[in-house]
């Protein structure tokens, strides 16, 4: 069985409710039963964050370097970008089942994963950029988006064209992330690391075992997260050090809140959440948050399910983006 392979409904581990007839969908993902938790383990060691990064290459911007990996089939195009502070190796588990439908783009932001990562100053500007690089480089002209965290803020300013997309959009869909900026809720870690006295002395503090403490906290299917791969995607290359410059995007963001939030009811751009409910930094509140602003979209309800729903549940993720893409690719 491959990471990511998918689950037929009623197996262990999911429990999928009745298909309602709205745009709103919830489903319960159950507590992992110890076969389950074997698997995990074993699609962990199938897919490692070295043999993903075998799979893919570099291309250049500017001085520096972005890492990026095209799986399956010419097209149509899913664009997976990533969250803070880990990489496009999230999307492993995901990317393994929709590869044999899908051409899968996925790529580290500059200063994340095996991008290069200079101390200097980051902003969504500097993130479009390089968006824009590697969508140039592998021919995208026409793909839906899959966002998660971090880079949920450039999803939403392809919905107000502030920028517009560097390729034919046929649609974002979001996963946990700060959609509405006074909404997050950042923990102490991030708050720690974004203040003044953090950004001068983080870094020297940060030891492995509290960085994979902090993310485990976040998810509800703590087995899920691959613990020697997260922390090497975030310490190699002085990663430690960006960390602080990094999390300026949460100023940045709140700075930019209305229009970001406008966006979902302007857009006419087709756009779904698939959100895991268990989150403390951006799960049942935002959700209820963001509802009455985004009328349009499509809401699949992840109970059971915390940040990192591509992790937790990454057979249940596939068949719905698979679902919703399949939708808009045709229509």
């Amino acid at each position: 069985m491959r990471w990511g392979s998918k689950t037929p409904p009623g197996s262990p581990g999911v429990c999928l409710k009745g298909r309602s007839e709205t745009s709103v969908e919830a489903r319960s993902v159950a507590r992992p039963t110890l076969a389950a938790t074997c698997d995990i383990l074993y699609r962990r060691s199938a897919l490692n964050r070295q043999a993903w990064l075998s799979g893919g290459r570099h291309l250049a911007f500017g001085d520096e370097r972005i890492w990026y990996r095209i799986d399956g089939a010419a097209e149509p195009t899913l664009l997976f970008a990533h969250g803070y502070p880990t990489s496009s190796h999230d999307w492993a588990p995901v990317i393994a089942s929709l590869a044999p439908q899908y051409r899968c783009v996925s790529f580290d932001f500059l200063g994340f994963g095996a991008s290069s990562k200079p101390r200097r100053r980051y902003d969504y500007a500097l993130q479009h950029e390089v968006l824009a690089k590697v969508v140039r480089a592998v021919g995208v002209t026409r793909a839906v988006l899959v966002a998660h965290d971090y880079a949920v803020t450039l999803g939403q300013d392809y919905l107000s064209s502030t920028p517009r997309a560097p390729f034919s959009l046929a649609g974002v869909i979001f996963l946990n992330g700060g959609i509405d900026p006074d909404q997050h809720r950042p923990r102490p870690m991030q708050r720690f690391l974004a203040s003044p006295i953090g950004r001068l002395v983080g870094p020297r503090l940060m030891r492995r075992d509290a960085v994979l403490r902090a993310l485990r906290e976040v998810l509800t299917r703590k087995e899920s997260l691959p613990d020697d791969d997260t922390w090497e995607a975030i310490s190699s290359d002085g990663g430690l050090w960006v960390m602080p410059r990094l999390l300026r995007y949460i100023a940045e963001r709140k700075r930019r809140r209305e229009r970001l939030v406008a966006a979902f009811e302007a857009s006419a751009i087709p756009h779904a959440l698939l959100w895991g409910l268990d989150d403390p930094v951006s799960g049942k509140h935002m959700l209820d948050a963001i509802r009455p602003r985004a009328p349009k979209a499509i809401v699949h309800e992840l109970r059971g399910v915390g940040h990192y729903p591509q992790l937790e549940a990454a057979d249940e993720v596939a068949r719905l983006l698979d679902e919703i893409a399949a939708r808009w690719l045709n229509a």
